[in-house]
């Protein structure tokens, strides 16, 4: 695709990956391939995805070099993270028959996944919570310039249908395009410092059109609950009045929009009509068929993307608990629920302590935020591969919860 350009894209793309390491990260993380991307390929066999995965190691291997310490990775619940890790890989090299999708799964999951983790804990034990924030402030720039593009295409009336760019699907354009402006609200007062506040409510307004435009009830539905849990939870000198407030204005601001841009027919149509059952009654269908590969297997699974035997339209039920559950049995799912009581864990610290304003819990606030909203597509559309910013974001924000847990035992004692 990108092959008779390659001259011109390869050096640029190269050098600024380089130069900057989260901003690297993040475009693996959104190519999220370790074998060959034909959408990014310039060359051969070869993809801008190997470059990033290179460079991430050289990153990796340099910041440790040029440290005198040598790191000191302690991941929160790294246990259960090998384990549910350790249980892909048996139940893939026993169960699995659908061996490609399989393996790809397990690429995506171990090596785009885990490595991320690992750079970033590596990254963060030497620079601290710059790192961080700097992954989250690329997430925003790229999502800004892809809902820059996709804003493009719809006042130039490019778009016929969904909208969808860079030869992406729809509902992954909306979780970028979500993800971004809940990054951008959460960390808004701390950017009006810096950025224009016209400039800053521009820039989200533009997202949320994009968001709206790709005619995506997940992301749009994911981005309206978890909004919720940023107005309720985020600041305590706001009453619950002004709370529920805020949160009535944001979902008749969200339709307001969705009227204006002319999509509320997609987005309010009965489920079961036409228009509509190619959503609702799918994902219906999906559910009996993991009901179905569940019953034949319920311990151990059918296999690592042996979905498709039992439903010969989709690869996977578009629900990482039914995905988990069919393909990994009940074995599977216990040990990601357990990662996600971890989680859900650090939430309840978070309300329970009020930690404060600095840049450590606004980093932490941001962690939840997009996790939960990541968390909540998983629960409509993508598969195991389609998680990886999900698990990495989730494993970032037990970073930053555990640390600031700490400190505040520390205080606590010194006190």
């Amino acid at each position: 695709m990108l092959e008779n350009y390659f001259i011109l894209i390869l050096p640029a793309y190269t050098l600024i990956s380089l130069l900057f390491p989260e901003l690297n990260l993040v475009l693996f993380l959104f190519i999220g391939r370790i074998a060959y991307e034909p959408r990014m390929g310039f060359f051969g066999l070869y993809s801008l995805n190997h470059i990033n995965l290179l460079i991430l190691v050289i990153h990796i291997v340099w910041t440790v070099k040029t440290h005198s310490c040598k790191p000191d990775i302690k991941i929160p619940e790294i246990d259960v993270l090998i384990l549910f890790l350790s249980w892909l890989c048996l139940n893939y090299i026993f169960l699995t028959k659908n061996i490609e999708y399989g393996f790809d799964k397990i690429l995506v999951t171990i090596f785009v996944t885990f490595l991320c983790v690992i750079f970033t804990y590596i990254r963060y034990q030497y620079i601290g919570n710059k790192s961080i924030f700097r992954i989250l402030l690329f997430l925003c720039v790229i999502g800004f310039c892809m809902g820059s593009v996709g804003l493009i295409e719809v006042i130039t009336g490019a778009v016929k249908g969904r909208l969808a760019i860079f030869g992406g699907g729809p509902n992954v354009f909306g979780r970028i395009s979500g993800l971004s402006s809940l990054i951008l609200i959460v960390f808004f007062r701390q950017f009006k410092e810096y950025i224009p506040k016209s400039l800053l409510i521009g820039t989200i307004i533009i997202l949320l059109v994009a968001l709206i435009s790709t005619l995506s009830k997940g992301p749009t539905l994911s981005f309206f609950v978890t909004l919720c849990f940023v107005f309720f939870f985020s600041d305590v000198k706001r009453s619950k009045i002004k709370n529920i407030l805020y949160i009535l204005s944001t979902f008749g601001i969200l339709i307001a929009m969705i009227f204006l841009l002319g999509k509320a027919e997609r987005f309010f149509l009965d489920p079961f009509s036409a228009m509509s059952y190619g959503s609702y009654g799918t994902r219906v269908g999906q559910a009996i068929s993991s009901y179905s590969a569940f019953m034949d297997s319920p311990i151990f699974g059918v296999g690592l993307g042996d979905f498709i035997f039992y439903n010969h339209t989709y690869d996977y039920p578009h629900n990482i608990l039914l995905e988990i559950l069919a393909e990994l049995g009940i074995l599977g799912l216990i040990l990601f629920f357990i990662i996600l009581y971890y989680f859900f864990q650090s939430i309840t610290k978070y309300i329970k302590n009020r930690y404060g304003k600095n840049l450590d819990v606004q980093i932490l606030k941001a962690g939840l935020t997009t996790t939960l909203f990541m968390f909540f597509n998983q629960l409509v559309s993508g598969d195991l591969m389609d998680a990886r910013i999900f698990f990495f974001l989730l494993f970032i924000t037990l970073l930053i919860s555990n640390n600031l847990n700490q400190s505040l035992i520390l205080t606590q004692q010194n006190a």
